[in-house]
């Protein structure tokens, strides 16, 4: 289900996607505590959109919805989304977002075989 993977299963479904969308990049939300910068989700983005378990949408209307979710007032010094350094990565286990290499490879398979033989 999408809560599965808006959850805390984000960073694996991002990387599945990545391989069997060409031309794709991790992504993640990120959000100011305090001084910080923290991950909060990886999607994927992929010629002009960005790609999670909720589907498709253009960035700007990606960013508005977690700004309405999330409550946030300040949302050009509050949220953002950037390329998923592997910073962002090794810091995502601290706010409960896990990877498995091993489950990536099982939703990549599961997610071939929805797709057209010669891909997307």
């Amino acid at each position: 289900s999408a809560n599965t993977w808006m959850g805390g299963g984000c960073a694996m479904l991002a990387g599945a996607l990545r391989r069997v969308l060409p031309g794709s990049s991790i992504v993640a939300v990120v959000m100011r505590r305090q001084w910080e910068w923290r991950p909060q989700h990886f999607a994927v983005a992929w010629r002009g959109y960005v790609v999670d378990a909720d589907g498709a949408v253009l960035e700007a209307t990606y960013l508005r919805r977690w700004q309405r979710l999330e409550h946030i007032y300040r949302p050009e010094t509050d949220v953002a989304l950037v390329p998923a350094t592997a910073r962002l990565r090794a810091e995502a286990n601290l706010v409960g977002i896990v990877y498995n290499a091993a489950m990536v490879d099982r939703i990549e398979a599961a997610l071939r075989v929805h797709l057209p033989p010669q891909g997307v």
